[in-house]
């Protein structure tokens, strides 16, 4: 698929010409577009940031003040090369920040269930906050994804992920509300 999206200019530059000169820039654009996506998949991929984001607001309790909120987002394991050593990278990067609360919001996996094995689940379940990790599940996560068999059934697929969470000791939050209390202020997740 990438070397087809790359060759485009190329397919391009022989429709629109049979010059050597526009046949040459349209190859020559298709070696730097695959050059790009093959860095961004071999060199940088893994190459994961953090950003540090001051929020404030007059509206969060002062028994809140500095609490720190570690976000995580579209993970898709599925497309990781190495997923155990992958995964477990982002862990140790979330779990060195000492975090109050990990907030995870969707998309862990790419079509299925399965892309979780128990190696993967020993990873998750190494994630640390002190109040623990909450989750939700994007559209990756409840199966939309799937159809190509009436053995994966989304809505199966989905409770699986949602009960591997959990057994990891997440949250999810399927429509619910949890609140995380401060002597007696609280936020709601």
């Amino acid at each position: 698929m990438i070397t087809a999206i790359a060759r485009q200019p190329l397919n391009i530059a022989l429709l629109l010409s049979k010059r050597r000169r526009v046949r040459f820039v349209g190859a020559m654009t298709s070696l730097l577009a695959a050059g790009i996506f093959f860095y961004g998949m071999a060199i940088t991929r893994t190459d994961y940031t953090i950003e540090h984001i001051e929020l404030t607001s007059e509206r969060l309790p002062k028994e809140f003040d500095g609490y720190k909120i570690t976000h995580i987002s579209d993970l898709h394991i599925g497309s990781m090369v190495n997923p155990e050593q992958e995964l477990r990278l982002i862990a140790e990067m979330c779990n060195r920040l000492n975090s109050d609360v990990i907030l995870f919001t969707g998309d862990l996996i790419n079509i299925r269930q399965e892309e979780i094995t128990p190696q993967l689940e020993d990873i998750l379940r190494s994630f640390r906050a002190r109040d623990g990790i909450f989750s939700v599940m994007g559209n990756h996560d409840i199966g939309l994804a799937i159809k190509d068999s009436i053995t994966h059934v989304p809505e199966v697929n989905a409770q699986q992920l949602i009960d591997k969470e959990r057994r990891c000791g997440w949250q999810v939050l399927d429509d619910k509300t949890a609140y995380i209390r401060r002597g007696v202020d609280s936020i709601a997740v």
